[in-house]
């Protein structure tokens, strides 16, 4: 196992590839995974994140599939471990083989240090908003309207100052980082931590979040289903009203068409921070219970994955033990068959069918 040393991350101009870190130089401890001791996991962070760029088939010199934003807002969240007494930092991209031996196991493996490190902080990909249309005058408004509303609610100060430090830096975080089935993954090594929102991530990449999921919607509903289920059920609804105004709003390139919609954002915007501030409403956790409502969903697109077959691998081995060949139809099948035995309830053979299609399963109905 690789646990890099903080102040040395700091001191470097990107992520440097895992073949790339200097041993000679002290950057880096590789140490047995079994001989890292409490005190070195207590003094760790672990990042989860969304790379911005796919891996080269061949190494190129320092080349990062992480964007200049998300490498600011890591050097931010090693400033804050580094200021809670914390010494390493565990990153894929620098701690696992990427071309000098295969790396299936010590990804697979990588759950364990997520679930073992004394933090997580999570870092999603940025992108632009819109250059066009009527995005900007929105929440320019927006942050106009919670700057009035400052002296009534510190929630409505603290969203204004976030929303202009997201406009001036024309940058949104995106929202795919909670609707990605491996990053779940990881977030699921979390449970039992109690972790809020606010030890994962900073106020403006949250908000973001939300902005990207709000905008993307009007497009796509699915796009914000995952924010529904961490905003709560009055903030979803809050959100769904908005949908249709802002597709208007946008279809147009006016804010002429609709009336109530900066209010109605400027409300949504002020739940979001007391969100990132509460206690963590995202209840990703391996039980029964979740597991089944997760393959009851996997339609909805609350969840994303490349590869179809994601979907059971992500989750397998917080059910599962048992060794399943991940490379053969016949694996996959079985995995999924334990999932659903797992689950249990009176739909099973229904959740196998359907998950059977989703995944390009031959699926045979055993109920004849």
């Amino acid at each position: 196992m690789r646990l890099l040393k903080i102040d040395a991350v700091l001191a470097w101009p990107t992520i440097k590839v895992y073949e790339e870190v200097d041993l000679q130089s002290h950057e880096c401890m590789d140490v047995p995974y079994s001989d890292v001791t409490e005190e070195q996991w207590a003094q760790t962070l672990v990042i989860s994140w969304r790379w911005n760029l796919s891996k080269p088939a061949q190494q190129q010199p320092l080349f990062s599939p992480m964007s200049e934003p998300q490498f600011r807002e890591l050097r931010q969240g090693l400033q804050r471990a580094k200021g809670s007494g914390l010494q390493y930092v565990w990153i894929d991209w620098s701690c696992v083989p990427q071309y000098s031996m295969p790396s299936m196991v010590e990804v697979l493996r990588s759950k364990i240090y997520y679930a073992r490190a004394r933090a997580m902080a999570v870092i999603p990909t940025f992108q632009p908003l819109p250059a066009e249309g009527v995005v900007r005058l929105l929440l320019s408004k927006v942050g106009r309207l919670l700057k009035r509303h400052s002296a009534d609610t510190l929630l409505s100060t603290t969203a204004a100052a976030v929303l202009d430090a997201i406009l001036a830096k024309d940058l949104v975080a995106g929202r795919e980082y909670f609707s990605r089935v491996w990053t779940l993954a990881e977030r699921m090594a979390r449970h039992g931590r109690h972790e809020q929102l606010n030890h994962w991530l900073s106020l403006e990449a949250w908000l973001g979040m939300v902005v990207d999921a709000m905008l993307r919607s009007t497009e796509d509903r699915s796009a914000s289903q995952v924010y529904r289920k961490i905003l709560g059920p009055e903030a979803g609804q809050l959100l769904d009203s908005i949908m249709g105004p802002l597709a208007m709003a946008i279809d147009t390139a006016s804010m002429l068409v609709v009336d109530g919609l900066e209010d109605k954002v400027a409300r949504l915007f002020s739940t979001t921070v007391d969100i990132w501030h509460s206690a963590n409403a995202l209840d990703e956790a391996p039980t029964k219970d979740w597991l089944h409502l997760y393959l009851l969903e996997a339609d909805l697109g609350v969840y994303q994955a490349w590869s179809e077959a994601d979907r059971v691998w992500a989750v397998y081995s917080y059910y599962c033990w048992k060794q399943v060949d991940q490379g053969s139809v016949d694996g996959l099948a079985q995995a999924l068959r334990d999932l659903v035995k797992v689950a249990g309830g009176i739909d099973s053979e229904q959740l196998f069918e359907v998950m059977g299609k989703k995944l390009g399963l031959q699926v045979v109905n055993t109920n004849g």
